[in-house]
């Protein structure tokens, strides 16, 4: 409980938001039932601005008791889970369409010989590091492990709609959850599609899992 103390050094005030988010007072409850506040005090968070209002508890307390405050406070505190279990419902149906526009429906992957593929995810990586302003090339002859690795990241990035679909999942509700599940769709994909990847594929996975 959040208690202001008073010039005695004693725990026997609450502040209106104390009231509000500890005993299940609305503003409007406050203003009906208890009034004006017992003191102020300066504000310990902002010393410029307004003083906080502080409300003596034993007054609060036997307040409280009254038949006609317990019915109000109950009221407040169900109609503040109806608001809860409302929103939670919207919030809830939002992440269903986002989870269905950004993973539902099939993942389609262009099909490259693999010879094709190493070389285009070679000069992929290539540009892209050119892009940037960095001069990182791929070795003359580079190791399984990292072709691998950059042939994943190619068809996952250039040859499917997960790019997009992150673009499109920008500030809708659950859009963490459904990106990683159109992630873990296109990874599937890309393992069944090419199976010499699926090694590095469940190696990704795995990495993600325990980062």
């Amino acid at each position: 409980m959040t208690l202001r103390k008073d010039g005695t050094g004693r725990d026997d005030y609450l502040s209106r938001t104390a009231l509000r988010t500890e005993r299940g007072w609305t503003d409007r409850l406050i203003t009906n039932y208890l009034g004006e506040p017992d003191k102020t005090a300066v504000n310990s968070h902002y010393r410029t601005g307004p003083r906080v209002q502080l409300f003596d508890l034993e007054r609060v307390i036997e307040t409280e008791g009254r038949q006609d405050v317990a019915a109000a406070l109950a009221k407040a505190k169900a109609q503040r889970a109806g608001r809860s279990a409302s929103a939670k419902a919207v919030a809830d149906k939002k992440a269903a369409e986002t989870m269905a526009d950004i993973a539902g429906g099939t993942v389609k992957l262009r099909i490259y010989s693999r010879e094709s593929l190493e070389r285009a995810a070679i000069q992929h990586y290539n540009q892209l590091w050119f892009e940037r302003g960095e001069f990182r090339q791929v070795e003359k002859n580079p190791s399984p492990d990292f072709l691998a690795r950059i042939c994943v990241n190619f068809l996952r990035h250039q040859r499917s709609e997960y790019d997009n679909k992150i673009a499109n999942a920008f500030g809708r509700t659950g859009k963490h959850e459904a990106i990683a599940a159109m992630r873990e769709k296109v990874m599937a994909q890309i393992a069944k599609a090419y199976p010499w990847l699926a090694d590095r594929v469940a190696e990704d996975v795995a990495e993600r899992k325990t980062a």
